[in-house]
């Protein structure tokens, strides 16, 4: 190699979109490498996703890259960054770029710092000249005694000739077996005619019919075309042929047609002796699979065929088809086809094998419920009330009951049959028993009775709780717990949620290392300062051969080493946990090498904040169809306090295992299935497992309008002053979504909490509700509830939510709500967001 030093510095704008330097070497050079040289003392990180290129056009994006983008391991301050051409190419421009839009790049701080950039001539090459002797030619025409086979005797003062008036002269070669070709010489004849040779083409491939075959190289130049001259044809990346040809193109300019011709005093062909042709580019992806219940077949598989220039594996064929019970959605076939030179691709994507025995249609009529047999075409519907028959396609004779006094109904077709209890009689029973009628009789007495007494204590009860909601009057929080037992009675609630159930969800089992190539990442669902997350598919992280959507959250390649740090602390914390149903679940990492990958539980509807913010204004949220947020205005007081009720389920977990949150807001609640409420962000969380209490040393941003007073003056942090926190978020919940302490600066919330401000009580809410918030925000932390105490005072009044919130009478006019980028004066951290991709904001 023969390296060449051609620039010393170069320093583009900060804010240039997209920087990039070119240089001219004035002439072709077959080239094998790009040096580049950082800054010593700045800007390495500016280079990431630098590209380099080499070729013939001035227009460098037309220019084939050398190499892999520069890394973010490479780009060290001082770093040699090596660009590699592989196979060497002939090139006059040399250039340097940065993708942008490549993962991993911040475009507003990209730019190029070159201290150096070398570039390396191949002198030895790599090729190997092909004995062509005896070899089959032809050529368009022949002139005297001039023969095709005279441009390969081996002899520089004979020649080939084609006639004068030859209207396209060509000249072909027959290699007779297939060859890996790097380049093409022609030694013109040395007494005359050198200017005849002017718009030559020379072209190598796999088809006799030359026309057929790419050209090696730019047709042959006027100062090329010199007596004697040898001129080469670079075949760029070398290809496999058989066939090698020269022909005039006389349709181009400075191309006198008329007196046109070739005289060929030699041809001469290298093979490719490093390595092989190249074909990657070629060959469809072999890794397609089957469809979901189906199979397939391919046809001529990994076989060679040709496309007349280079080979490739296109022409294998995949056949599809389904299992027994499913139906073909999509292609029944596909083909590995060409879309262009050296590039193939398959004609069509996987088709989908879709159930048709219960989809396509329903065969269960009136909303029955379709129940595929495991094997075969069958199926059985499971029929609503009212409904009967294979398909529930009639009435069921028997609902309701037309069998009078205790009588069973049996269906008979269209009709009934009744058996009749107790001594009665009749077609449908009506005829009771004189006994029966007695003690019927006795037994209407006695309910009557019973539910008039029953009738007095609820009204003495309601009369009671009037009294102490209008005395504004209500024991502490914490006293009010009553322990399990009347919890479990609460079971036929709508707020109740089955815990057991949903421990023992698809998410089971505790998080392990998930290898990195079953991961595959879909696209971007948001960002942070220092952190990305991605919407991914991760192969059997919940079950073998299933696909599951995932959250990954990554850092950025920008990310400092506090911010590592803190990374790690967020992926132990989370593994320390157990399944919960209101906590964010993390099924798996990666952590064999950078970057490090937390695989978390997909949550697809976003976060609380925003979702109540839809509810309050009436815009339409991006995760819900437009027909089921129509039906969506509002939201109930029982509502309300089940996301309170599952808030701080979720937070006694998290207290149980000695974990302070430290940004417990509605913003950091994500909405899952069912819209059941999980705790998430663990960005500030800390676990204090050998103490109650942590105190932050680092400066940062803070969610200062969610914080307890010790945590805002003297960084202290307790469970309790999540429990503060907690009292925020519940007055978010009643107000839909407002901005806490509206038209107050950070500093302003501060000075107002030091001496003893608190959130006003929002007219709609009762006295009841607006304790529990105060109770959150006692002065001195042992003084507020615990969230065990919190989670059986909500529950408690769940039974009666409609008596506790007047949703009806909130006026939204009373309240801020800051709209995404909308300016505020809070301060909030901003070192994490969501799995969903929902940024924290203040």
């Amino acid at each position: 190699m023969d390296p060449s030093i051609f620039f010393l510095s170069f320093l583009p704008d900060d804010y240039d979109p997209h920087p990039w330097w070119l240089l001219d070497l004035g002439s072709n050079h077959n080239l094998s490498r790009i040096n580049v040289t950082l800054r010593k003392d700045l800007g390495g990180v500016r280079f990431i996703g630098a590209i380099a290129r080499a070729g013939l056009s001035p227009n460098f994006t037309e220019n084939l890259p050398c190499g892999s983008p520069a890394t973010s391991e490479q780009c060290k301050n001082g770093a040699v960054i090596s660009f590699l051409c592989e196979p060497p190419r002939t090139a006059r421009y040399v250039s340097l770029d940065i993708d942008t839009s490549m993962p991993g790049v911040v475009a507003t701080r990209a730019y190029l710092q070159l201290a150096e950039v070398t570039v390396e001539n191949v002198t030895s090459g790599e090729g190997a000249a092909l004995h062509v002797y005896g070899k089959s030619t032809s050529q368009s025409s022949t002139w005297d005694a001039h023969p095709a086979y005279k441009a390969i005797d081996g002899w520089t003062y004979t020649y080939t000739h084609t006639d004068d008036y030859d209207p396209h002269p060509w000249w072909l070669l027959d290699l007779g077996t297939k060859h890996c070709l790097g380049r093409i010489n022609v030694i013109l004849r040395t007494d005359l005619g050198g200017f005849r040779f002017i718009g030559a083409i020379a072209r190598a491939g796999l088809s006799p019919k030359f026309a057929e075959n790419l050209p090696c190289g730019s047709p042959a130049t006027s100062q090329q075309s010199r007596e004697g001259a040898r001129i080469p044809f670079l075949c760029e990346p070398p290809r496999l042929a058989r066939y090698v040809s020269l022909d005039i193109n006389t349709s181009m300019p400075s191309v006198d047609a008329t007196r046109a011709y070739l005289q060929l005093a030699e041809v001469e062909v290298e093979e490719y002796t490093s390595g092989e042709c190249a074909v990657s580019q070629g060959v469809c992806s072999n890794d397609i699979g089957p469809p979901t219940n189906g199979d397939h077949t391919i046809t001529n598989p990994r076989s060679l065929s040709y496309n007349l220039i280079n080979y490739t594996f296109f022409g294998t064929r995949v056949d599809f088809s389904c299992d027994p019970g499913y139906t073909l959605h999509g292609a029944s076939s596909i083909e590995c086809i060409e879309t262009g030179y050296n590039n193939v691709t398959w004609s069509d994507s996987v088709p989908t094998c879709e159930d048709y025995v219960c989809i396509n249609p329903n065969p269960c009529q009136n909303g029955g419920t379709c129940i595929r047999e495991i094997t075969g075409d069958l199926y059985n519907c499971s029929c609503p009330a009212g409904f009967s028959g294979g398909d529930c396609q009639t009435d069921d004779p028997c609902m309701p009951n037309p069998c009078q006094n205790g009588g069973q109904c049996m269906p008979q077709g269209n009709t009934h049959e009744c058996t009749c209890q107790n001594g009665a009689t009749g077609n449908n029973c009506q005829n009771a028993n004189a006994n029966t009628t007695t003690i019927n009789i006795v037994v209407v007495i006695v309910v009557g009775v019973v539910l008039i007494v029953v009738l007095v204590i609820v009204v003495v009860c309601f009369v009671k709780r009037s009294r102490r909601r209008r005395r504004g009057g209500r024991p502490p929080a914490v006293d009010r717990g009553r322990g399990q037992e009347l919890i479990q009675k609460k079971l036929s609630n709508v707020y109740w949620i089955d815990t057991h159930q949903a421990s023992t969800s698809e998410f089971s089992g505790p998080a392990k290392e998930f290898p990195r190539d079953k991961l595959h990442i879909l696209g971007q669902l948001g960002s942070g300062s220092f952190a990305v997350v991605f919407k991914a598919e991760a192969e059997g992280i919940i079950r073998r051969g299933t696909n599951t959507t995932v959250a990954v959250k990554m850092l950025k390649e920008c990310a400092t080493p506090n911010d590592q740090s803190d990374f790690k602390k967020e992926l132990r914390l989370y593994s320390m946990l157990d399944r919960h149903p209101n906590v964010l679940s993390m099924l798996g990492y990666c952590n064999d090498k950078d970057p490090m990958y937390i695989i978390l539980e997909y949550v697809p509807h976003g976060d609380l904040q925003t979702y109540l913010r839809h509810i309050r204004t009436g815009t339409e949220p991006f995760y819900l169809k437009k027909e089921e947020f129509k039906e969506k205005k509002d939201l109930t007081p029982t509502e309300i306090l089940t996301f309170a009720s599952q808030v701080v389920r979720g937070m006694e977990y998290l207290a149980s295992k000695q974990c302070i949150h430290r940004d417990l807001a509605t913003r950091n609640i994500l909405l899952g299935q069912g819209l059941v409420c999980k705790v998430s962000d663990f960005g500030l969380a800390r676990e204090v497992a050998e103490k109650s209490q942590y105190e932050m040393k680092s400066q940062g941003k803070v969610p200062v309008r969610w914080m307890a007073p010790e945590s805002l003056l003297s960084n202290i942090y307790t469970s309790k002053s999540d429990v503060w926190s907690f009292g925020v978020l519940l007055w978010e919940l009643v107000t839909l979504g407002s901005h806490p302490y509206p038209g107050m600066s950070s500093q302003k919330v501060i000075d107002e909490i030091k001496h003893g401000y608190r959130l006003p009580k929002p007219e709609h809410c009762s006295d009841d509700i607006y304790q529990i918030m105060k109770d959150c925000w006692q002065e001195k932390p042992e003084d507020r509830p615990d969230f065990a105490g919190l989670h059986t005072t909500i529950d408690d009044i769940l039974a009666d939510a409609a008596g506790y919130l007047e949703m009806g009478n909130l006026n939204t006019d009373d309240y801020v709500y800051l709209k995404p980028g909308q300016g505020s004066k809070s301060t909030t951290h901003s070192l994490t967001c969501s799995p969903t991709g929902s940024i924290e904001s203040g």
